[in-house]
C-alpha cells in the first residue's frame, strides 16, 4: 500500500470559531465533517450548539486510522471501493439521525446542521451510523463488519454493540495495535525530527536523530493534542499542549520536562501556545473566564503570569487558531531545513510509519 501524498489534497482546519454558536438557550443542530487525506473516509459530527474540541480531535486521527483499515479490507476482504461515512450523532438535540434527514439511499450526505454551511455530496457509500458513545472498539468491530454486506446493503447501524463486537473479535484483533504517525516536524537547524505518534486514542511525541537512528519519547500526553508541537527558534526546547489543559516544556539538552496547567477551575478551556524566540508565550481560555497568560524563559526556569484584567494578549492574533490540523503537511513528505534529509510516509505491515531519508 502506498500512502496518499498528493499536494492536491487541501489543508483540512478546525477551530472553534468554525462552529456555528447560536445565541439564546434553544437546541441549535451543528454539524461538521471530517476527511481522510485520501478523500475516502469521512465522519459526521453533530452537536448541541458547539462540537466540543475532545471528539473534533480524535476524528481526525480516526480517519485516518480507519482509511487504513479500509485499505488492508479492500486488498484482502473484497470491499467495493466505496467512500466511508460514519455518522455519530450522539451530540444531536433532537434524537437520531433519521430525524434529521441523512440520507439512507445511494447518494450519501454530510451535513453542517443549522450553521448555513451546504451539504456536503459523497455520493454511493457505505455507512455506519455510530450508536454509543465514542468506543473505538464498536467502530472497528463495524469497520472489519463492511465486507459482510451485500450489494444492495451498504449501511451498519448496531443496537447491541458487545455481541456484535464479541463475533468479531478475531477480524478486531489484527488492528488492535493499530499505530500511525503524523506530523512530522524539523528542529530549526534539521538535525532532528519530531513527529506525533497516534495509538488507540492516545497520541504521544517522538524525537528522532536522523544521523544515528535514535528516538526519544518526549513522556505522553494525557489525551490529545490541543497545540501542534512547536520547537523554540534555537531547537532547544519543544512545547505542546493537551486538551486536558497542560502545557509541556521538553529540554532536548537535559532531556527534562516541565508542565504546567492553569490555576483557574473553567469547565471549558482552549490552549494556546507560541514561541517569540526563545521566549514561550501560552495562554488558557475559559470562554466568560477570560485569559490565563503566561510567558516563560525556559533557560532561566522564570515565569510570569500576566494581569487578570489584562484582557486578550496580542501575541493570541499570531498564534493562529486555537486547533488547526494542516493535512498536507501532516501526512506528506518533508524535507530538513538544510535539505540534507526528507521524512516520508511508509507502510509496514499496515501500520504508518515515518521514514528520513538522506538527500546527500
Amino acid at each position: 500500500m502506498r500512502p496518499k501524498r498528493s499536494l492536491a489534497v487541501a489543508a483540512m482546519c478546525i477551530a472553534i470559531a468554525s462552529i456555528f454558536i447560536a445565541p439564546g438557550m434553544a437546541s441549535v443542530l451543528v454539524g461538521t465533517v471530517i476527511e481522510s487525506a485520501s478523500g475516502r473516509v469521512f465522519m459526521n459530527l453533530f452537536g448541541n450548539h458547539t462540537i466540543p474540541l475532545d471528539r473534533v480531535v480524535p476524528a481526525v486521527y480516526e480517519v485516518e486510522a480507519l482509511d487504513v483499515i479500509r485499505r488492508e479490507l479492500l486488498r484482502h476482504e473484497g470491499i467495493r471501493d466505496l467512500p466511508i461515512l460514519v455518522i455519530d450523532p450522539s451530540g444531536m438535540p433532537y434524537g437520531s439521525p433519521r430525524s434529521r434527514g441523512i440520507s439512507h439511499g445511494r447518494a450519501c450526505q454530510g451535513l453542517y446542521g443549522e450553521t448555513g454551511k451546504p451539504t456536503k455530496h459523497i455520493g454511493e457509500c457505505y455507512q455506519i451510523v455510530l450508536g454509543s458513545a465514542d468506543a473505538l472498539d464498536d467502530l472497528l468491530a463495524m469497520m472489519v463488519a463492511l465486507p459482510e454486506l451485500t450489494r444492495g446493503i451498504r449501511r451498519i447501524e448496531v443496537e447491541d454493540s458487545a455481541l456484535f463486537r464479541a463475533a468479531r473479535s478475531a477480524k478486531i484483533r489484527p488492528f488492535r495495535n493499530l499505530t500511525l504517525h503524523f506530523d512530522p516536524v524539523w528542529s530549526p537547524d534539521g538535525t532532528r525530527l519530531l513527529y506525533t505518534i497516534w495509538e488507540r486514542g492516545r497520541v504521544r511525541f517522538e524525537l528522532l536523530d536522523p544521523l544515528s537512528g535514535a528516538g526519544i519519547g518526549l513522556g505522553p500526553l494525557g489525551g490529545y493534542v490541543a497545540a501542534r508541537p512547536s520547537w523554540s527558534d534555537d531547537g532547544r526546547f519543544i512545547a505542546y499542549a493537551s486538551l486536558q489543559h497542560e502545557v509541556k516544556v521538553f529540554d532536548t539538552r537535559t532531556r527534562t520536562t516541565r508542565t504546567f496547567r492553569p490555576q483557574e477551575v473553567s469547565l471549558e478551556k482552549h490552549t494556546l501556545v507560541l514561541w517569540e524566540g526563545t521566549q514561550l508565550h501560552f495562554a488558557f481560555y475559559g470562554g466568560t473566564a477570560g485569559f490565563e497568560v503566561y510567558s516563560y524563559d525556559p533557560v532561566r526556569g522564570e515565569l510570569q503570569r500576566a494581569a487578570p484584567d489584562a484582557g486578550r494578549p496580542g501575541w493570541v492574533d499570531r498564534a493562529g487558531q486555537w486547533w488547526a490540523f494542516d493535512r498536507r503537511a501532516s501526512l506528506s513528505p518533508v524535507r530538513s531545513p538544510t535539505g540534507r534529509y526528507v521524512a516520508i510516509f511508509t507502510f509496514v505491515a499496515g501500520q504508518q510509519r515515518i521514514e528520513v531519508k538522506p538527500l546527500q
